[in-house]
């Protein structure tokens, strides 16, 4: 491989614990290193410090990018039957609704708290 300058300026990256990072941005053309093991040395190059980068070539540690978006799995039970529920309420309201009951009045909805077909009081639209 032949020899290589090119200048940079070295930037910081911040943590949420304060500190600081130098951040190095290489050229586009070093994108196949993205992932890859190195080995950064510090070392005294004509009179100057130099980095020297070492990169492993037979590491198989490659950054894997997803292409789709990635679907999170489902921990919380409880959020999940609550769900199922909200769901089962609002497709009888919709079937009552379309085979005859015709309005919401014909479903027996009152107004005030026993007119709230949710337990999640976040869901419910306060109205004027």
């Amino acid at each position: 491989m032949s020899m290589m300058k090119m200048k940079r300026r070295i930037s910081q990256s911040k943590s949420k614990d304060g500190f600081k990072y130098p951040v190095l941005r290489l050229p586009r053309q070093f994108e196949g290193l993205i992932g890859k093991d190195v080995e950064i040395e510090l070392r005294e190059v004509d009179g100057r410090r130099a980095l020297v980068i070492y990169v492993e070539e037979n590491d198989g540690s490659q950054v894997v990018q997803p292409k789709e978006k990635v679907v999170q799995p489902f921990n919380d039970l409880n959020d999940l039957k609550r769900r199922i529920n909200e769901l089962d309420v609002r497709i009888q309201i919709l079937e009552e609704l379309i085979f005859g009951l015709g309005s919401m009045k014909d479903l027996g909805a009152s107004g005030g708290p026993a007119g709230i077909r949710t337990p999640d009081l976040r869901l419910v639209r306060a109205a004027s």
